[in-house]
């Protein structure tokens, strides 16, 4: 009986440890259905409840409008992307070292053609990419010519466009036009999708479920039927709850400091021996006195003007005292002590965290951390640093499949390995700070070892201890510890022989 050939992992054993009946025959037998968890039950789980694209592209618009949470993300952006300091381009389209004669003359082309059309629109189209998740660009081009122009605005917002999905990969989109009710189908050479990294689940309504689900039984890719891509990727999507946190202790503080601004109390008129004529003169005289003065304080607040005068009213009286003021409480009674500036900080601190940034950064100043100076966070920011390559990883497959499309259109097809790579300006920003502080940690950590390694040679040591030396001293690894000590035991060998030239020359 012959043995039938199978595949095997890293440690020999099958690679397919049990057949797909096996596994569902096992799992009736241990009523796994009681404890598995399904899509529904982990949105019903969240928080934030079950919504449409609509309703969530509307919450992140309205988010996006305040100035807290606008100054975090064009601190993002400013942050991924930086700048050329003297011709303020963001990213450049360099040749790798391996790149031959004619694919330089492409990269070049494009550097001139495309460069240009990307770099302006850099900064708009990361900031509604880090906004909503995804971002669209109308691509304009013709067959021979290549991509002549490239379209970002208003009319392109996220939520009119849904691009539509097999697996992973976009084939296609349906826009909304606006004032229409009308929708159209446009196709992947028209526009070009600015992908946020989709990082944790927004809770949503899941499009066309039974559809999903057989396309995740099939193995054969090209059979999956298209499918509307969900919402994800948005710097948003982590920041709403605390947002509406901090907009109900910041609306609580305004309403109870509102209520004790008014002043209200109760005066009683002592009416007693005067006729009703006299009792309705009385009266009158001080209801016009309020009036007037409550009119008066109505239009210097709503002109914008301060009062510079005492406000006084000549009221007769006789006998006795005619007015009696009665202090009842009813307003201006120190609502606004159960609210309190501890509130609105603590939500702020938890609504920075969620956007990444600072607080200090996000127009609390007064909160800026000693030992970092002026905007230290600015330049230091783990989430900064970590956001960034999120913007820079959107960027740049926004900006190769936008010369995908002008390769396809210009001569027919796309490069199968991109002989340019995709680099950015500008040391200001976070993520470059990290890549330059751990470049000279490193620089200075290899100067010293050189350092020891001249030592190891004037000591004289074998290469045995030499080996034990790197391994347990400079926790070097077994390898390189045993190349380095080959040389260091050569480098040893050959000098009394330069010593002996020497005095031979001598």
């Amino acid at each position: 009986m012959s043995q039938q050939s199978v595949i095997l992992d890293k440690n020999g054993d099958n690679f397919q440890l049990a057949t797909p009946e096996e596994i569902y025959q096992a799992s009736n037998e241990a009523m796994v259905d009681f404890d598995s968890v399904t899509i529904g039950q982990m949105l019903a789980s969240n928080q934030q409840t079950i919504r449409n694209r609509i309703e969530i592209y509307g919450a992140y618009q309205y988010m996006a409008s305040d100035p807290i949470i606008a100054t975090a993300l064009n601190l993002h952006v400013t942050q991924s992307l930086g700048a050329h300091e003297t011709t303020s381009e963001v990213f450049f389209i360099e040749s790798k070292p391996d790149a031959k004669g004619n694919e330089i003359k492409i990269i070049e082309e494009l550097r001139d053609d495309l460069a240009p059309l990307l770099n302006k629109m850099a900064y708009e189209i990361a900031y509604s990419g880090a906004t909503f998740g995804d971002a669209y660009a109308r691509i304009y081009s013709k067959p021979k010519t290549g991509v002549e122009e490239i379209y970002f605005g208003d009319k392109l917002h996220s939520a009119i466009i849904q691009p539509m999905m097999r697996g992973e990969k976009t084939i296609g989109y349906v826009v909304a036009l606006e004032n229409s009710n009308k929708r159209v189908s446009m196709s992947t050479m028209q526009i070009a999708r600015f992908k946020m990294p989709r990082m944790g689940m927004v809770s949503q309504q899941r499009i066309l479920l039974n559809a999903w689900n057989d396309s995740i039984l099939e193995d054969d890719l090209s059979k999956h039927k298209p499918l509307p891509d969900t919402i994800g990727g948005s710097f948003l999507q982590d920041a709403e709850r605390p947002y509406y946190l901090l907009q109900n202790a910041l609306f609580g503080l305004n309403s109870s400091r509102i209520m004790d601004a008014v002043q209200e109390s109760l005066i009683t008129l002592n009416m007693e021996g005067m006729n009703n004529t006299q009792q309705k003169k009385f009266v009158n005289a001080m209801t016009k006195m309020l009036t007037a003065t409550k009119n008066k304080l109505h239009e210097a607040i709503s002109a914008g003007r301060p009062i510079t005068e005492r406000i006084r009213h000549i009221l007769p009286v006789s006998s006795e005292k005619q007015l009696t003021q009665i202090d009842t409480g009813l307003s201006g009674s120190g609502n606004s002590n159960s609210f309190n500036i501890d509130d609105v900080m603590l939500y702020a601190r938890m609504l920075a965290a969620a956007l990444g940034q600072d607080l200090s950064m996000l127009g609390f100043a007064d909160q800026l951390s000693g030992g970092l100076g002026d905007g230290g966070f600015y330049r230091v920011s783990a989430q900064g640093a970590q956001r960034a390559i999120w913007i820079r990883q959107g960027f740049t497959d926004f900006v190769n499949y936008v010369i995908d499309i002008h390769m396809q259109q210009k001569y027919g097809g796309i490069f199968k390995n991109r002989p340019y790579e995709i680099t950015f300006i500008g040391a200001q920003t976070a993520l470059e700070k990290e890549k330059q502080d751990i470049q000279e940690r490193r620089s200075m950590s290899s100067a010293t070892t050189l350092q020891v390694m001249q030592q190891l040679i004037d000591l004289g040591w074998d290469e045995k201890s030499i080996i034990n030396f790197l391994k347990n001293q400079m926790s070097m690894d077994e390898d390189d510890a045993l190349l380095y000590a080959k040389q260091l035991a050569k480098k040893q060998s050959e000098r009394p022989q330069e010593s002996n030239e020497q005095d031979f020359n001598e």
